[in-house]
C-alpha cells in the first residue's frame, strides 16, 4: 500500500505480453512484452440544475417548454472541480415547426461543454412544450 500524497506521477506502468500464435509461426519478436504507461487521475461527479434554451428553425413561434430546468449529472478531474460552474454548459431544445408531425417532446441537446467534463446523465431528457398564440 503506497500512502498517495508521496506519489507526484499518478500512472501506471505494466508490460503487456505478445500473443503469439498459429499465425505468427515463423516470426520471431524481440521482445515479448510492450510497457505501457497510463496516467492516473482522479475524478469525481457533481449534480447541477441548468436552464435550457430553445434554438428554433424557421418561423418563429412563441413556444415554452416545461421544465424550463433540467438536472445535469457530470464527471470532471478533482483539479478541475472548482472552475466549472452553469456557464461551462449550454443546454437547448431545437424546435422547428416542420420537424413536429409526430413529436410531442422536445429532446434536451447539449454544446460547448468543456473537453475535461463528461456528461453522464441529464434528468429529463426530454421536455414538453405548448405555441401560445396571442
Amino acid at each position: 500500500f503506497l500512502n498517495s500524497s508521496l506519489i507526484t506521477d499518478p500512472s501506471i506502468i505494466s508490460l503487456i505480453p505478445l500473443e503469439i500464435n498459429q499465425q505468427h509461426k515463423g516470426l520471431y519478436f524481440r521482445t515479448t512484452n510492450i510497457p505501457v504507461k497510463i496516467s492516473v487521475e482522479e475524478i469525481t461527479e457533481n449534480e447541477i440544475e441548468l436552464p435550457i434554451n430553445i434554438v428554433q428553425q424557421g418561423e418563429k413561434e412563441n413556444v415554452k417548454i416545461f421544465p424550463s430546468k433540467v438536472k445535469v449529472k457530470y464527471r470532471v478531474p478533482i483539479k478541475d472541480f472548482t472552475k466549472i460552474n452553469a456557464e461551462n454548459f449550454n443546454l437547448y431544445v431545437l424546435y422547428s415547426k416542420d420537424n413536429l408531425q409526430n413529436a410531442n417532446k422536445l429532446k434536451i441537446r447539449y454544446a460547448n461543454i468543456p473537453n475535461n467534463v463528461e456528461v453522464i446523465g441529464i434528468s429529463p431528457r426530454t421536455v414538453d412544450y405548448i405555441i401560445i398564440n396571442e
